[in-house]
């Protein structure tokens, strides 16, 4: 690693030290080029507000003095909990005075410091936004018009230098502004890949976390029920086996939802179709699976998960218990589409020929089944509806349909453009 970079990523580490609590990429981003700024600004101010005493004009550099220790107050400030974006307003807002001040004392329009001003607007849009940004880009041009309005109307301009001098101070000032500017875009683009690697390295995190509560909740939970009947003696080698194929399915279905495609629901019900066909052939039970591929298309991974799971129970309850013929799978919009809200819902519904279920095991909804069914439509933001189907029982969860997502990476990017 190079001396800059080492020296950027400390900066960068001392920065988000600042950061009060949790902040999303963009606070994170602005915070540290507001650092960034502020360790840049305290030198460049220090020695202008230098070469103005020695210059001739000890106002210029009475009104550039007070910048460095108020610049080196800025971590400080963000430390105690102030926003990023007022902070940078504030200081915005004192550099435009002082240098309003020099440039009046300097010789007004041909002023040495008029073009310090170009790197307000940037500056300030780095850690306050676009709205900032256009607010001082106007008050910059209103003070510029107004230097040419005095200029014109033959208003004298003070000017404390010697040509000499303003001839030094013009040309360390232009090369100060183009050394600020390419340090500033260098700066945004650091703490721009920073930021996204931040925000990357979190949703890894946060994608470690789901799969351990996915182990844990779907495999670890049957394997222990598993484990406390085998213990007990009253493990069937027929459950054995169902509940060894229910955690092997458990665990395709943690893989399948780690495809990177937005559409891989689709695909991962595919799969889970061709593994409870094979279930359901070996039964004699006829199955038949429609799924509305831009309905599968508005859930997440989190949520194909949920879907996958409470499927795949479904399934495996109406073989265990229906005594059905035929089993029927359906994904799509609701049968009643619009909700009492006026919304579009969709459903995931799974209908059986069989026995059905006795009226109050389905208005209480009891049994571990029920309840873990019951707990995924919530999960899901929907909810659980257990009906009679004369012949057979028809279970479904029905949730608000959300906006759709784009399909693939490359329909997100045209969209991006």
């Amino acid at each position: 690693m190079s001396g800059a970079r080492r020296i950027a990523a400390r900066l960068w580490t001392w920065a988000d030290a600042l950061l009060p609590g949790p902040r999303d990429a963009e606070d994170v981003q602005r915070t540290r080029v507001a650092v960034a700024q502020a360790a840049l600004g305290i030198p460049f101010t220090l020695a202008m507000a230098a070469l103005y005493l020695a210059g001739g004009s000890p106002v210029s550099a009475l009104a550039l003095a007070p910048l460095a220790p108020g610049l080196a107050a800025v971590p400080a400030l963000l430390r105690r909990g102030a926003k990023v974006a007022v902070v940078g307003n504030v200081f915005v807002a004192l550099t435009f005075a002082a240098t309003l001040v020099v440039t009046l004392r300097t010789g007004g329009l041909s002023s040495p410091a008029v073009g310090w001003n170009i790197l307000l607007p940037v500056a300030v849009y780095a850690v306050a936004g676009q709205r900032s940004a256009l607010t001082w880009a106007a008050l910059v041009a209103a003070q510029l018009v107004g230097l040419y309005a005095a200029e014109r109307a033959g208003l004298p301009s003070r000017q404390d230098l010697g040509e000499p001098a303003r001839a030094m101070l013009a040309l360390v000032g232009q090369a100060g502004v183009l050394l600020s500017t390419v340090a500033l875009l260098a700066l945004l683009e650091g703490a721009r890949r920073a930021a996204a690697r931040a925000e990357q390295e979190a949703e890894g995190v946060h994608e470690r976390q789901r799969i351990l509560d996915d182990m844990h909740d779907g495999v670890g939970g049957q394997l222990l029920g598993l484990l406390v009947q085998a213990r007990a003696g009253a493990l069937q080698g027929t459950d054995l086996i169902a509940g060894l194929e229910s955690c092997l399915d458990d665990l395709r279905i943690i893989v399948d939802s780690l495809e990177p495609d937005a559409a891989s629901l689709e695909s991962a019900l595919g799969g889970l179709r061709a593994r409870l066909a094979e279930r359901c052939a070996a039964l004699g039970v006829e199955l038949s699976f429609a799924v509305d591929a831009d309905v599968a298309a508005t859930f997440d991974a989190a949520e194909g998960v949920q879907v996958l799971r409470a499927l795949q129970e479904m399934v495996t309850n109406a073989l265990r218990h229906a005594r059905t013929p035929r089993v029927e799978v359906r994904l799509g919009a609701a049968v009643d589409a619009m909700g009492t809200d006026g919304a579009p819902r969709v459903a995931l519904t799974v209908r059986d020929h069989g026995v059905g279920l006795p009226a109050d095991t389905a208005t209480r909804g009891r049994g571990r089944g029920m309840k873990s069914l019951t707990a995924r439509a919530r999960k899901l933001g929907g909810v659980l509806r257990v009906e009679p189907a004369a012949p057979g029982l028809r279970v479904t969860i029905e949730r608000p349909q959300p906006p759709p997502r784009l399909r693939d990476g490359a329909a997100a990017r045209t969209a991006v453009e």
